[in-house]
């Protein structure tokens, strides 16, 4: 059994094209609890404190976990120590830098260092971490709910990141550079917060409409990896609000990662 361990927005998003594959069990681990997208209905779900012994009572033959987060790295961890291989999509991101993004530089490096797959969304990151290039699941995601891609009047605009906290009077300076309509998504977090001291904000929007939203934007100006690889793959111009980026403007992303990653794992090497 392959088990499909994830605890955030952007992890449901990349495991969502796997919920149509019946070789899958989905573990929730409820990391962020405001953020819940119910894309698909998990098989379990558990407190982040009791996730090894989920992973003990389920015994899986893999571990699949994404990105960078600390239900990633955990899920990894306790799977390393139990011989069960781990399967890291999203692998092999780098800026290099463990204080940006932090503490999620660290996590993606520990959890490339004990994988024994690796799956990686550029040619880049792959040459990182000496994992496989398939390209990202979650614009799998994106195509399936975008709809069409239109250019309106108006940006899109998120802050979530610990390190920009001290830098938002920075980041407003740059916000009120567009002279268009703002859709700013204020996070449940300190840092998405604060915005609210500067701008009317919305509150944060399921990803089935959020994805309409940016494939009509002008403009989309984030500090989410996330947001600036769905940028990248709808062709919008997108202002960086961070200081590092493991994501460049020459990246290219495009449906199909998701077949990629199943012929893979099912033997038959076709990546």
């Amino acid at each position: 059994m392959d088990l499909v361990i994830y605890g955030t927005r952007p992890q449901e998003i990349k495991a969502y094209p796997f919920s149509k594959y019946s070789q899958f069990t989905f573990l929730f681990v409820n990391q962020s609890k405001d953020l819940h997208q119910d894309l698909f209905k998990p098989d379990y779900a558990c407190e982040e404190a009791e996730l090894e012994g989920c992973i003990d009572e389920l015994s899986p033959d893999r571990v699949i976990v994404f990105g960078d987060t600390r239900t990633g790295f955990r899920g990894a961890l306790c799977a390393f120590e139990r011989g069960i291989p781990v399967v890291h999509i999203e692998a092999g991101m780098r800026t290099f830098n463990l204080k940006a993004p932090f503490p999620e530089e660290g996590y993606r490096q520990m959890i490339d260092c004990i994988s024994t797959y690796k799956y990686c969304s550029t040619p880049e990151s792959a040459n990182n971490c000496g994992g496989k290039y398939v390209g990202s699941t979650q614009v799998d995601t994106l195509f399936e709910f975008c709809g069409p891609i239109t250019k309106g009047d108006y940006a899109v605009v998120t802050v979530h990141r610990k390190e920009n906290l001290i830098r938002i009077p920075e980041i407003v300076e740059q916000i009120k550079e567009y002279k268009g309509k703002l859709r700013i998504f204020a996070h449940p977090n300190p840092t998405g917060q604060e915005l609210k001291k500067y701008f009317e904000c919305e509150d944060p929007m399921n990803y089935r409409e959020f994805a309409k939203l940016i494939a009509g934007a002008e403009l989309i100006m984030t500090d989410s990896g996330g947001l600036e690889e769905n940028a990248l793959a709808l062709g919008k111009d997108c202002v960086v609000l961070r200081e590092y980026s493991e994501r460049t403007k020459l990246d290219t992303y495009k449906r199909g990662a998701t077949h990629k990653i199943m012929e893979d794992l099912n033997g038959n090497n076709v990546v």
